[in-house]
């Protein structure tokens, strides 16, 4: 890592921003929180849609805005510092974005966990045992914990793959053999 920036300074300019991070997600997942409410049809489903790209087009103009703001504060910073600094990011709202969900199915919304996990049971309830559907109700009864892990890789995934993507714009190549690289794929372009 490039001497000039610690992991102290990339980590805690990464919890600010991993928490604006967060609350843009979890501002954009509320409304899609409710859509159990409506009447499952075509109009449901294009707004479930629609709330889904807007969130995820949000958490990629946020993820570039802190990207491009650590750039600009430190630039000695190359690829690999903006990589961990996205990493990091992508860490610190995963934890905020995942405990917000286990929250939500457990003590905020606990109405909307229990109807999908009915609607799971009435949908198998024919094509299973009675043991078969007594492991899955044991399961289903794990839900907000699977669905906190499950949120926390998700989001460090996304992260991860998002801030590498988004950092060979926004710094030099760390190498000259990343330079060569891109010289090369340019070339390639052209023709």
């Amino acid at each position: 890592m490039n001497e000039s920036i610690s992991r102290k300074t990339i980590w805690n300019d990464a919890m600010k921003s991993g928490l604006i991070l967060a609350l843009v997600t979890i501002i954009c997942s509320i409304p899609s929180d409710f859509l159990y409410l409506m009447k499952p049809g075509f109009w449901s489903g294009l707004l479930s849609i629609l709330l889904w790209v807007i969130k995820f087009a949000a958490c990629i103009w946020v993820m570039k805005h802190y990207l491009v703001l650590f750039k600009k504060e430190h630039s000695s910073a190359t690829r690999a510092n903006i990589r961990r600094y996205g990493l990091a990011i992508a860490i610190s709202s995963a934890l905020i974005v995942s405990a917000y969900k286990f929250v939500d199915m457990v003590y905020i919304n606990p109405d909307a966990s229990a109807q999908m996990v009915n609607t799971l049971m009435d949908s198998y309830s024919t094509m299973l045992s009675s043991s078969e559907m007594d492991k899955m109700e044991e399961a289903l009864a794990d839900l907000p914990s699977m669905t906190f892990f499950f949120m926390f890789f998700y989001c460090i995934i996304y992260g991860a793959i998002l801030s590498g993507i988004l950092s060979r714009n926004i710094a030099a190549p760390d190498s000259i053999f990343d330079e060569i690289d891109t010289n090369n794929e340019s070339d390639h372009t052209d023709e």
